[in-house]
């Protein structure tokens, strides 16, 4: 009947076509490749079958059952190589044996469909309508047995991966997961049932074909959806090997004894067709409640709640945090892996990282997972920090919403949902504070989760105090540098002093000479064009400046600096763009240097022609002034190690200071410098403070 040939070619075209786009794409090699050869395997497989009943082309069954034999083979290698490399990352190549096995598998194709079909099936088919089949011949056991294993094989694979994969990456992985486990499942069955009963069935391409719809269309939909083979999975250096490919296995076996007994009893048989499909949709729907991270996560707790003392492992969550910090020793290594270990434990998608600034009146957002806070900045007697400050432990949604201004306080912080929070304390000092934002599976938070959270902040507050103790030595070590540096300028400047000397001798004599007076005032200017740079540039070096605040109108101040800057021949300044006043409550002359040291910094990078652009800015919370340069700009590495660090210059002449000068009196303010460079294309330097 030629409609059930449309599911099984349904199943290749679409096999076919999910094939082509992973072949296209810019992922891994070895995973993409063997997918495709696996899609093909399907493809061969379904269509083989739905064009021999799609024609009644009985005649030639043989010719078909070799094609859909290969289509097997072809699996085979395609799903083994798919589930040793898929969660192994980019670069990956085989190793030696499992490359041997792979083609091993891989050559089932050739050899069972153009040498060992005889030996395989029994020459003639055996139709009696409705049912079609091929006896095995003396090969034929063998050879599908160890068709069975490769796909045990696989599907362990396939388990293990996912069991060791991280959580967010379950979640995008759960539909390939259903789709390739659910297929491998039903080769399984589709394989047991042809070695319990010695022969392949062929009158059921229709339910293969239904079966390879669905399972093909679940791997679309991870593929186009979230982009599966494009991004990289890494798991963990072990392999768990308490299987739940058995309780599936188990679970499938009472499931058929159930329902074939349940039919048994109400005396009504169902078509083979409408059978063994209910079969398959069932225990694919359990596999989708396994594998809901949400259902797991559920039980989980449920289970932790009524028969255990304590819900997390603590020993455990030590020992894992412990081995991360480890392996960091900057502060903005340690941050990122702090948030992580948080998101992690309490499974959350949303957390911040705040830090203390050294002045101890803010805290600035040092990293970010989920929605972006309305200020870059918290002032430090905000409710929600002196609550949390003396309270010196984690807080959690039901235990502020008492203290009504807390509430409110975290209400401010939206679009940032906030569900808990915590103090990083170390040695009775406050370096930071964490939020927590709801839990993906919906449910509150509770005291355990507080008591977690805390032991987490507490060892990640001791890292991250150290590094910041480690790189406050070092630039302690950079002032004392400084500091000796200093003694050389001191001898700089007696020889400048010793030079105007002898112009003053020499002037008694010579002052009515023209050339004389030339060549003095010459001298005099660069002698004091030097001094001027080095005690612009030295002082104020060690300790943050005393601010004079009051009313500044940053648009009338950037016309100053720009007026002031000396013309360079080939440099182009544009002026100062601003759609109207903005003013600011600062310390005018602290702000001039800045602007005028990043101007300065702006032409000395350009070589040749070039433009200095000068912009001034406000936004709902801030002011800004952006200065874009284009000149020779600066690597990654240097913006990342050496900008902001005195003694660090790109420029043949200068001490390195000016933009840890400039930066040194931003902060000072309570705002941020912000530097973007592409070498060979320019510089910007954004200043923002409050506003």
């Amino acid at each position: 009947m030629w409609y059930r040939s449309i599911p099984p070619l349904a199943a290749a075209l679409a096999a076919l076509l999910i094939g082509l786009v992973v072949l296209v794409r810019r992922g891994r090699p070895v995973t993409n490749r063997a997918f495709v050869l696996a899609m093909v395997g399907v493809a061969l497989q379904c269509g083989a079958m739905g064009i021999l009943w799609g024609g009644e082309y009985l005649v030639h069954a043989p010719l078909f059952a070799r094609l859909a034999l290969a289509g097997l083979g072809l699996q085979a290698a395609g799903w083994y190589w798919v589930s040793a490399s898929f969660g192994r990352g980019t670069p990956y190549r085989l190793s030696a044996r499992q490359r041997w096995a792979g083609w091993a598998m891989a050559a089932l194709a050739p050899v069972g469909a153009l040498t060992c079909f005889p030996w395989i099936f029994a020459p003639e088919l055996v139709y009696e309508p409705p049912v079609a089949l091929f006896h095995l011949g003396v090969g034929g056991r063998p050879f599908f047995a160890l068709l069975f294993l490769a796909f045990v094989w696989a599907l362990l694979n396939l388990e293990n991966l996912y069991r060791a994969a991280p959580g967010e990456v379950r979640w995008r992985a759960k539909g390939f997961a259903l789709g390739m486990g659910g297929w491998l499942v039903y080769l399984l069955f589709h394989l047991s049932q042809t070695l319990l009963f010695a022969s392949e069935r062929v009158d059921l391409a229709a339910r293969d074909g239904a079966v390879a719809t669905v399972c093909v269309g679940l791997l679309c939909f991870a593929i186009l959806r979230h982009r599966l083979l494009e991004v990289e999975v890494f798991v963990s250096r072990y392999v768990v090997y308490h299987s739940l490919t058995f309780l599936l296995v188990g679970g499938y076996l009472l499931a058929v004894g159930v329902v074939a007994e349940g039919v048994r009893w109400l005396n009504r048989p169902l078509d083979l067709l409408a059978r063994d499909l209910f079969v398959f949709l069932a225990l694919l729907f359990l596999g989708a409640l396994l594998l809901s991270e949400g259902l797991r996560r559920r039980l989980r707790r449920t289970i932790e709640q009524n028969f255990y003392r304590h819900r997390y492992d603590y020993q455990k969550e030590w020992l894992t945090f412990t081995d991360r910090l480890g392996r960091r020793v900057a502060a903005e290594e340690i941050i990122p892996e702090i948030l992580h270990m948080v998101c992690e434990t309490l499974w959350v998608n949303e957390a911040s990282l705040w830090v203390r600034a050294e002045g101890g009146g803010l805290y600035r957002l040092a990293r970010l997972r989920g929605n972006t806070p309305p200020v870059p900045t918290l002032e430090a007697d905000t409710p929600l920090l002196r609550y949390l400050g003396d309270r010196r432990k984690a807080a959690t949604r039901s235990a502020w919403e008492a203290e009504g201004a807390v509430a409110a306080a975290v209400t401010a912080l939206a679009p940032m949902r906030v569900e808990m929070a915590v103090p990083l304390v170390a040695a009775g000092e406050c370096v930071g504070l964490i939020t927590v934002g709801p839990e993906i599976s919906g449910s509150r938070f509770d005291d355990e989760d507080a008591a977690i959270l805390d032991a987490l902040a507490g060892q990640g507050a001791a890292a991250l105090r150290a590094a910041m103790l480690a790189e406050r030595l070092a630039a302690a070590r950079e002032a004392e540098t400084f500091q000796r540096l200093s003694s050389f300028l001191v001898h700089d400047l007696k020889n400048f002093s010793h030079m105007l000397g002898l112009i003053v001798q020499n002037a008694e004599r010579n002052m009515d000479n023209p050339e004389f007076q030339r060549d003095a005032m010459r001298t005099i200017g660069d002698i004091v064009a030097k001094m001027r740079t080095m005690t612009t540039n030295l002082r104020d070096f060690t300790h943050p400046p005393a601010l004079r605040r009051r009313e500044v109108e940053l648009v009338e101040l950037a016309r100053r600096v720009v007026a002031q800057l000396p013309v360079v021949v080939g440099v182009e300044v544009e002026g100062v763009v601003a759609d109207g006043p903005v003013r600011v409550d600062a310390d005018a002359e602290e702000l001039e240097k800045v602007l005028y040291n990043l101007c300065r910094n702006g032409q000395e990078a350009i070589a040749g022609a070039g433009r200095l652009r000068v912009e001034v800015g406000r936004d709902p919370h801030s002011v800004w002034v952006r200065v874009a340069d284009t000149g020779e700009g600066m690597s990654p590495q240097f913006l990342d190690q050496e900008l902001f660090r005195p003694f660090h210059t790109t420029k043949k002449a200068g001490l390195g200071i000016g933009c840890f000068q400039s930066r040194t009196i931003v902060e000072a303010h309570g705002g941020t410098l912000a530097v973007a460079s592409t070498p060979g294309e320019g510089t910007v330097f954004t200043v923002r403070l409050p506003g």
